[in-house]
């Protein structure tokens, strides 16, 4: 109901009466009350229409168990919200722990539990010693509302409260008569857009079935008036694709942009290639200048070649002439360099002293 009914408030009056008895029990004493019904009996709703309408405490705190909660963690959750800012060990029990908050002042709270059914056997036994203690504390006013499935707490409960006068209390949720089920079915209908063929055939499918609000609206429920609504499919989640195509355009744009910033070096060979006229590359003047020098180098090395030649031959020809008396004679047809002619040539010498 609470999902639904978020702007409207529909008060059936088998709930009206059901929190008008809650109200009255908890005005007067403290004590300890289980309000049992099945799945879909609007025990979440009435727990939260009660702490906000109906109640008439100074003090509320809500615990809404859960599987995955301790007992540590419910602890804290309810004495924080009965003791603002106060001091404790979520470890101790919850009597010793308040007791010890208030340090010898008034308390009245009222402590509502949705899914009691989870609670532990432990915890279960020191909300029921905290009921007690407050019952015989004239300041002291504390009770505890466990909206829970039928005949869950029943075993724990009975073992809790053996030996003492007092015994919990126990309130039923009745399902919707006819009046109600009607009722509920036209604001349904109103909020939802179904037409009157559509609530015939929701009337007739509830009409075998013990009808509580969460029977009126589960799914299977909920589907017969889907064909008079407007034909709209749902629309479809198409954000995955646009961020793939958002993520490919950016990558084009940056792909361009690097493109654009950095030209290929082919571009920037051609343009250092393209020079002025009558202005000659780096390149080409090192080849000039390299040929002029070439023929003057060859010139120098051939005459060291030479020099180095004559003198080569004559130490060839001595060590043939030394290996000549420990070996064999062998005839070497090499020609050999001329004599060295001591004196030099001259033109129009007369050697007979005239």
């Amino acid at each position: 109901m609470t999902d639904t009914f978020d702007t409207l408030t529909l008060d059936l009056e088998s709930q009206t009466q059901l929190l008008s008895r809650l109200q009255f029990i908890t005005r007067f004493s403290a004590n300890l009350i289980q309000v049992t019904g099945p799945a879909g009996a609007g025990k979440t709703w009435l727990s939260e229409r009660y702490m906000e309408e109906w109640a008439d405490v100074h003090v509320h705190a809500l615990l809404a168990c859960h599987t995955a909660q301790s007992d540590d963690q419910r602890r804290a959750i309810l004495l924080r919200q009965i003791v603002k800012d106060g001091v404790f060990n979520q470890a101790d029990p919850l009597l010793d722990s308040l007791t010890m908050m208030l340090d010898g002042a008034g308390c009245d709270a009222l402590i509502v539990i949705d899914d009691a059914h989870r609670l532990t056997p432990g915890l279960l036994s020191e909300l029921w010693a905290l009921v007690q203690h407050a019952q015989h504390q004239a300041h002291w006013r504390i009770n505890v509302v466990l909206f829970t499935l039928p005949g869950k707490l029943n075993k724990w409960l009975r073992q809790v409260s053996y030996g003492h006068d007092q015994k919990p209390l126990e309130l039923e949720i009745s399902p919707l008569n006819d009046g109600e089920e009607e009722m509920f079915i036209d604001v349904l209908a109103v909020t939802q857009r179904i037409d009157a063929a559509g609530k015939k055939q929701w009337l007739a499918k509830l009409a075998k079935q013990t009808v509580y609000p969460g029977t009126i609206m589960g799914k299977d429920n909920q589907e017969v008036g889907a064909v008079s609504k407007d034909n709209k499919k749902p629309a479809k989640n198409n954000k995955p694709f646009l961020m793939l195509l958002l993520a490919v355009v950016l990558m084009i744009v940056g792909a361009g942009a690097i493109w654009w910033a950095f030209p290929s070096q082919d571009d920037a060979s051609s343009a250092e290639t393209m020079l002025p006229d009558g202005l000659k590359s780096l390149d080409d003047l090192l080849n000039e200048q390299q040929a002029t020098t070439e023929p003057q180098t060859l010139d120098g090395q051939s005459a060291a070649q030479g020099d180095s030649l004559t003198a080569s031959q004559r130490s060839d020809k001595a060590d043939t002439v030394k290996s000549g008396a420990n070996s064999a004679v062998t005839e070497d047809q090499a020609n050999l360099p001329q004599d060295v002619n001591g004196e030099g040539l001259t033109v129009g010498r007369n050697d007979e002293g005239q």
